[in-house]
């Protein structure tokens, strides 16, 4: 309930998913559902709950998420994978909240490096604004000293399969050119405009 409220405290948009319901006994089930429909009907969440049990609710639920009244709930297993069709569509639908602009210089956020055998360094995070193809010339940084470095996108990967390009909004892992796994910090950006800085 606590976490539900400060959802609403910052305006976002929330969806509920209900987990285990293979192991749940239906008496529980119904309990648990009965509260979460309370909760988000009441006068602090005033959300309009729609349980999600086929594709035409999915298709709903995705088109009606960003006025931030619509409340999908999903109940799934990871055991019998109750459902999970459901939920993969409704993310796989939702709309990129970013504003993308062909003009914007281009930031990626690293959440995790990886040394890949026959591949070399890879990073993976989120596109945060802009566009970035395979072998554009982007700076990593800053590092402790404040320094930016030169590196090169060897190629893409967006949900296991490649790609030439990535947009704000978009998860993805780049491989990169001729840096060591060492020299990457988490949690830094590259930044790029590749209108201006040449290629290596």
């Amino acid at each position: 309930k606590q976490w539900y409220q400060r959802r609403v405290a910052i305006t976002a948009g929330v969806y509920v998913v209900v987990t285990k319901i293979d192991m749940c006994p239906p008496n529980v089930l119904e309990e648990t559902m009965k509260l979460l429909m309370k909760i988000l009907k009441s006068p602090g969440g005033r959300k309009i709950p729609l349980l999600v049990s086929n594709q035409d609710d999915v298709v709903v639920s995705a088109t009606n998420f960003t006025s931030e009244r619509i409340c999908p709930i999903f109940q799934i297993s990871n055991v019998t994978g109750q459902n999970m069709d459901l939920l993969k569509s409704f993310l796989n639908l939702l709309s990129v909240r970013n504003n993308y602009k062909e003009g914007d210089i281009a930031e990626f956020q690293i959440d995790d490096t990886y040394s890949v055998p026959g591949v070399g360094t890879v990073i993976s995070g989120t596109c945060m604004r802009g566009l970035i193809k395979t072998n554009d010339s982007l700076l990593m940084g800053p590092d402790s000293l404040g320094i930016f470095k030169h590196i090169v996108v060897k190629s893409i990967h967006r949900k296991r399969l490649p790609v030439k390009e990535v947009k704000a909004g978009q998860s993805s892992s780049f491989a990169l050119k001729k840096i060591k796994r060492g020299e990457i910090k988490k949690e830094k950006s590259t930044d790029c405009d590749s209108a201006l800085i040449p290629l290596l």
